[in-house]
């Protein structure tokens, strides 16, 4: 089933919604993981996005993988592979109530990606974002693509990620990203390319 695409405004309660649920991830985590990131569009103050929330959690020994793996589900969540990209795993929370942590809180929608630290994808998410918040007229730009695509592919998230994957892809090549990740990351974008639809950026 296809669901429609929703671009809203940037709202203040995004970076809190974050803070909340990284307090969550520090007392379910503790030092399994060595930093938690808000990334994506929801964190770039004044960016237009859909209201998810992503997260991510980094890693600094691949032995770390599967203990980090078996604590979110206990809290949740389901793990649902690297989807493509190595370095990372991704993770789909089971209901409002996850992070399970015991305070019966319902928690915003959000997507939760575990990172090797210096990982491709670890990088992408924080380059993108860095730079964005640092140039506000691109982070514009961007809102304003965003909001031209969901309206054109309202019902079909996987062209709508593959028609604005360009302007990432500008920005990845700025900071010298080389030729062959770059490749890597247009392929993992294309919309033939089947992956869940929310687990889409």
């Amino acid at each position: 089933m296809r669901h429609e695409i929703t671009i809203e405004n940037y709202s203040k309660e995004w970076p809190l919604f974050f803070k909340k649920l990284k307090s969550a991830y520090e007392n379910l985590l503790g030092d399994l993981v060595i930093e938690i990131h808000h990334v994506g569009s929801t964190s770039v103050e004044g960016l237009a996005a859909k209201p998810i929330i992503d997260i991510d959690l980094v890693i600094d020994l691949e032995s770390k993988i599967e203990p980090v793996i078996e604590k979110l589900k206990k809290a949740g969540y389901t793990h649902i592979g690297n989807l493509g990209i190595v370095g990372r795993e991704a993770f789909s929370h089971n209901s409002e109530l996850t992070p399970e942590d015991g305070s019966n809180s319902q928690w915003p929608h959000h997507h939760v990606y575990l990172n090797l630290k210096n990982g491709v994808g670890l990088r992408n998410h924080l380059c993108v974002r860095d730079h964005l918040r640092a140039h506000p007229e691109k982070a514009k730009r961007y809102s304003q693509l965003k909001t031209n695509l969901a309206k054109e592919f309202n019902l079909n998230i996987d062209l709508y990620t593959e028609m604005k994957t360009g302007f990432i892809i500008e920005i990845l090549r700025e900071a010298a990203f080389d030729e062959e990740t770059l490749k890597e990351i247009i392929e993992q974008n294309r919309a033939k390319k089947q992956v869940p639809e929310k687990q889409k950026q």
